[in-house]
């Protein structure tokens, strides 16, 4: 089985429908820039806790995948479960797996989308973190 995980490629498999644009600046969200200041881990979790933020559909996507942790489909069926169309939803799931919240693995032709639950649970750590340090 071949996998491709946390931005490798978009879920339809074609061009990235959202454009190449960064939506963050010059960060890289994945996880693979060194975090060894707490400025810089403070600077991710705030681009990551916009990004997030930043649409109603990626609110209903993070419902939909901590409500249903297991789940595993593609885009046409997680567009239905939550009343979109997959077009409609297509950059909003290509941001979700260029932060690693969602992943994506390959199976047979279909991109199967899922809930990373470790990256998920270290997103949430770093955004707690951030939060946390903005009130001292």
């Amino acid at each position: 089985m071949e996998e491709a995980r946390s931005g490798d490629q978009n879920l339809s498999g074609d061009q990235n429908l959202s454009g190449d644009q960064n939506l963050s600046g010059d960060q890289n969200l994945s996880g693979d820039q060194n975090l060894s200041g707490d400025q810089n881990l403070s600077g991710v979790a705030e681009s990551t806790l916009t990004m997030l933020l930043s649409s109603k559909e990626k609110g209903e996507l993070l419902l939909l995948f901590h409500r249903n942790p297991g789940l595993m489909d593609d885009i046409e069926g997680i567009a239905r479960r939550i009343g979109r169309s997959s077009s409609a939803i297509q950059s909003d799931l290509d941001d979700l797996v260029s932060i690693g919240v969602l992943g994506t693995v390959r199976i047979g032709s279909t991109n199967v989308v899922y809930l990373d639950r470790a990256k998920d649970k270290e997103v949430q750590d770093s955004i707690g973190e951030h939060i946390r340090s903005m009130r001292k």
